[in-house]
């Protein structure tokens, strides 16, 4: 369904379109063929800091987070790992996506070998001796969510394993998190028809095409998800869903929305706006239309989302 924004107050405007609270209409118009700009000037609607997983640790004390949640190890009072006793914990991502894992250990013996092995597979190692230390693991996007990626949530089964024969280690803690990366949400209304209508002509039908949806090519969108670090499949539908769960815990916080809105992005799509300029008798009339649309940006990447709001404004006035 479209949404026709019909000849409203410009100084109070008042709108949620896609769970954002638009307050600023269209530049209006201030006289006889006087349009207002087009496109109207871009305001911001949010400037936040974003990570997939933001970082986040569990303890023998506290084994559960936002995202982490230990499930197997030797005993409740501290995690101890030998050849024959893993360390296990689910992670939870809302789509696939690079991770960082910390563990925070105190090692027996030299040289000793660790692997992580994510859902099966394994995904990095480390080498530790005697003492505290700190290792960090990345693990890749491949092995995260590998049966989905296309905006559900997934649990990958994690697990740290001793490989050598001798020698151990005592896990203090672990802990996850992907790197934050700076993002915004503006609006902007552009022009899709304008014109003039005599004092005593007839009314004017406006049959304008027009075009909703995400309206940036798809390998830009993925350029764009991939640096706010949301790896989705190849096919533009699954991409576009990844990036509207990023979209929306992203901004979820952001006064500028309404509460428990969900970010929604389509694939392009062109529909008909139709509406009427009715005439006066003794005043000309100047009229435009204008569509709206949000663009997220995060550094030089950015993605344009064309959306079914639109504002039919027309103005009175002396025909000059």
């Amino acid at each position: 369904m479209e949404e026709l924004i019909e000849r409203c107050s410009l100084t109070n405007f008042h709108q949620v379109v896609d769970g954002w609270i638009i307050d600023q209409g269209p530049p209006a118009i201030t006289g006889y063929e006087q349009f207002g700009e087009d496109p109207g000037p871009i305001f911001e609607l949010a400037d936040v800091s974003f990570a997939a997983i933001p970082q986040q640790a569990v303890t023998p004390q506290q084994t559960q987070s936002a995202n982490l949640e230990v499930t197997s190890s030797d005993d409740g009072g501290q995690w101890n790992i030998t050849q024959n006793v893993p360390l296990e914990f689910n992670l939870t991502t809302p789509y696939n996506c690079d991770i960082e894992l910390e563990l925070n250990i105190f090692g027996v013996g030299d040289n000793c070998e660790c692997e992580v092995v994510v859902n099966g597979l394994t995904a990095g190692s480390f080498t530790y001796n005697s003492g505290e230390s700190t290792q960090k693991v990345l693990v890749s996007h491949d092995y995260i969510g590998r049966d989905s990626g296309t905006g559900s949530n997934n649990l990958n089964k994690i697990s740290v394993n001793c490989t050598s024969q001798v020698g151990g280690l005592v896990v203090n803690s672990i802990s996850a998190k992907t790197e934050s990366r700076p993002l915004k949400a503006h609006a902007q209304w552009f022009q899709l028809a304008c014109g003039t209508v005599p004092a005593g002509g007839d009314s004017v039908v406006i049959a304008q095409e027009t075009t909703t949806g995400c309206t940036t090519a798809n390998s830009e969108t993925e350029t764009l998800t991939k640096s706010l670090n949301i790896n989705a499949s190849v096919n533009p539908a699954g991409v576009l869903k990844c990036l509207g769960l990023g979209l929306t815990a992203a901004f979820n916080e952001s006064s500028s929305r309404s509460v428990g809105s969900t970010i929604t992005l389509n694939e392009v799509a062109t529909h008909k706006y139709q509406g009427t300029v009715t005439a006066l008798a003794d005043k000309a009339k100047t009229y435009q239309l204008y569509q709206l649309r949000v663009i997220y940006s995060s550094g030089t990447d950015d993605v344009v989302v064309n959306h079914h709001t639109y504002m039919l404004n027309d103005v009175a006035t002396d025909q000059e």
